[in-house]
């Protein structure tokens, strides 16, 4: 293993520093270890589905039930909270080994904050990304995760679930392809393990990953040896049958299942109204201030990667453009699809941000190796840029860090993974 360099190290230790401060500051302890769980519209939902569920576990020893005190008897455990699974699991654990439900139910979502960024940086080890582009990525990743507008909406308003699935389906989409490269068993039994847990996690990790992995195999199935056919099939079959349990049940009272396509709908011309920073319509991107300058940066960058490879004949290529194309049509095309508008499929800029933000990374290293090239009036025209440019940065990072302006507003430590 090559040796890392000092400022490399460096750089390391003020990302790693970086995360978790702006960790700490959206998820303060005394908020995390309270008597009760986040706030949040969908965070109070799933506790309370949470809940209800542990208690009729306990005492009926039942899956799902009426709930008398939701929407008069709606069913909780069955259709609704087909989103909740894996965190209601890691509750339920916790709170047998004797941590109190709200501490429990809130640590999943620390957990979320903590990994996101360090499953980008596997995605782009796995990329066989150089060392400096892996910095980047985790660097940009800690970036996109507090400052991205959908993706602070989603882990900010209790969408908790998607938004760990999410860098999860990339790092899936990484894995795959390098196991279809190479064949190596760790990489074999990695997918045969993640898959089903995302698959767990969130049931639109389906949506996410059913383009790309489908693509990525049919392309190289003639070429791998038998074991590697064993180990994407295995873990296609697992990831069916951990979910088993609620699917069986849905399906048979399916008569319940009524799809939503009021929210997330956003068509093509919204690629214009984020690229501009337009809120147009909170029912299609959320009630979150649009500031997409980082999300441009990410596509932009990400694009540019993906078109150097594909020119070099890079095998990689295959995967950076059929995810990027794909999570890019799913959330600004998405809604014209009838099947696909029940996804609300919006949210699929969190994964298409998180994605990018992996591919960006090379690009990225390539630019600032450029800059640094530079000298005399060329490094102070770029000087001048950055300057004018730190207003921008400043507009993107102020709603969700309200301290930074000179008369923030009265905010409790819990509005802090709201505000937006």
């Amino acid at each position: 293993m090559a040796a890392v360099s000092v400022p490399l190290r460096r750089a390391w230790i003020a990302l790693i520093g970086l995360h978790l401060a702006l960790l700490a500051y959206a998820f303060p302890l005394d908020v995390v270890f309270g008597d009760g769980p986040f706030g949040g519209a969908d965070y109070q939902t799933h506790y309370q589905h949470t809940h209800t569920l542990l208690q009729a576990r306990t005492e009926l020893g039942q899956g799902w039930v009426y709930d008398p005190l939701l929407l008069a008897g709606h069913p909780s455990g069955l259709i609704f909270d087909v989103d909740n699974k894996l965190h209601f699991g890691w509750s339920a654990a916790l709170v047998r080994l004797g941590v109190p439900l709200p501490i429990a139910f809130n640590l999943f979502a620390v957990l979320a904050g903590l990994l996101a960024p360090v499953m980008l940086w596997l995605a782009a080890r796995l990329l066989a990304m150089p060392a400096v582009a892996q910095a980047t990525v985790f660097g940009l990743g800690v970036l996109v995760w507090n400052f991205d507008p959908t993706t602070r909406f989603c882990w900010g308003g209790g969408m908790i679930s998607f938004a760990l699935a999410a860098p999860l389906c990339v790092l899936l989409i990484a894995l795959l392809q390098r196991l279809l490269l190479d064949g190596r068993r760790g990489h074999a039994l990695a997918f045969v393990l993640l898959l089903p847990l995302a698959l767990r996690l969130h049931v639109w990790s389906f949506a996410v990953l059913v383009a790309p992995l489908t693509g990525l195999y049919l392309w190289a199935c003639r070429k791998v040896p038998v074991r590697t056919h064993l180990a994407v099939w295995t873990a296609a079959t697992l990831g069916l049958l951990v979910n088993l349990d609620w699917l069986l049940p849905a399906l048979a009272h399916r008569e319940l299942i009524v799809p939503s396509a009021a929210l997330g709908q956003a068509t093509p011309q919204f690629l214009l109204f984020d690229y501009l920073e337009l809120l147009v319509d909170p029912r299609r991107t959320g009630f979150v201030i649009q500031r997409t300058l980082l999300r441009a940066l990410a596509l932009l960058a990400g694009a540019a990667t993906w078109w150097r490879w594909r020119k070099d004949r890079d095998p990689r290529s295959g995967a950076a453009g059929l995810a990027l194309a794909w999570l890019v049509g799913l959330t600004y095309f998405g809604a014209l699809v009838p099947v696909v508008q029940a996804t609300e499929p919006y949210r699929f800029a969190v994964p298409m941000v998180l994605w990018a933000a992996v591919l960006a990374g090379p690009w990225l290293v390539t630019a600032a190796a450029g800059l640094r090239g530079l000298t005399g009036a060329a490094r102070g025209a770029v000087g001048v840029l950055l300057l004018l440019l730190g207003p921008r940065v400043y507009q993107q990072v102020l709603p969700f860090i309200p301290e930074l302006n000179p008369a923030p507003p009265q905010t409790g430590p819990t509005a802090r993974m709201l505000l937006s």
